[in-house]
């Protein structure tokens, strides 16, 4: 096999020319030491070619970079025709995370960690955007709840990420934004139908019950914005009445 090898002498700079074709001026490319800085632009070949003498890379006065064009108009511009545009991104102190970013053919932008090779977030042809890890719980009950007991999800519907257990309880796995959302209605006759939204076993305010003053078979709701650090949890709790089985939904999600 062979190879290049460039070296610098031992004051630690070290010179590479390249002969540009169809014109008498060399390019020099200057190697520094673990001290020194990059050539500029100035020192860079404008352009690589490929065995075909088609441009393969081009490196403009600004700093810009393309690959498979010579006129990039960003600072990485990827472009080909016949087939999907990516870039992959590695922290080079956590290298076991690879992302990756790809424009496909079909008009799909998508971001995906490349290691589990799972999508994150995914933009079709439309503009619809979807986020398949995205957070998120809903839940009913199918038998009546008594007062001072937490609602169990014993009917879930949606349940991304697993972050809602069978006892009713939602842990946020990151910080963030969520939003909550209850409906329900009370199975026997009270003058005070209360279900309180609970923050790590605590209500979280008068803010966030929901309160109804009536017969039997009242019915009522809240829903709002939360902030949580991870791990909190959230619970709902019936007061003072049994809420009736069937008639009732949760829903829990992570929102910003």
């Amino acid at each position: 096999m062979a190879k290049v090898k460039i070296q610098g002498n031992a004051s630690g700079t070290g010179v590479l020319t390249v002969t540009a074709p169809n014109t008498s001026t060399d390019r020099t490319i200057t190697l520094p030491d673990s001290t020194g800085t990059l050539a500029t632009t100035a020192d860079v070949p404008s352009s690589i070619t490929d065995n075909g003498d088609a441009t393969a890379i081009t490196i403009d006065s600004s700093e810009r970079v393309g690959i498979g064009t010579g006129s990039p108009t960003s600072r990485l511009h990827v472009y080909n025709a016949n087939d999907h545009v990516r870039l992959s991104v590695q922290c080079a102190q956590n290298t076991g995370q690879h992302w990756q970013f790809q424009s496909r053919n079909n008009g799909e932008f998508w971001i995906r960690n490349d290691t589990t090779g799972s999508n994150k977030l995914i933009m079709d042809a439309t503009g619809a955007v979807t986020m398949p890890s995205q957070p998120c719980a809903s839940f009913g009950w199918s038998s009546d709840i008594s007062a001072n007991s937490v609602i169990p999800a014993n009917l879930i519907r949606v349940n991304t990420g697993s972050h809602l257990n069978s006892s009713g309880r939602f842990t946020a796995p990151v910080a963030g934004t969520y939003w909550y959302g209850y409906v329900g209605m009370s199975h026997n006759n009270t003058n005070n139908f209360k279900v309180e939204l609970l923050k790590n076993g605590s209500l979280n305010g008068n803010d966030t019950r929901a309160f109804t003053h009536d017969v039997a078979y009242s019915q009522n709701s809240i829903f709002g914005f939360i902030t949580l650090s991870a791990n909190d949890y959230l619970e709902f709790k019936p007061q003072n009445v049994t809420l009736h089985s069937n008639y009732g939904q949760i829903s829990i999600k992570l929102v910003a």
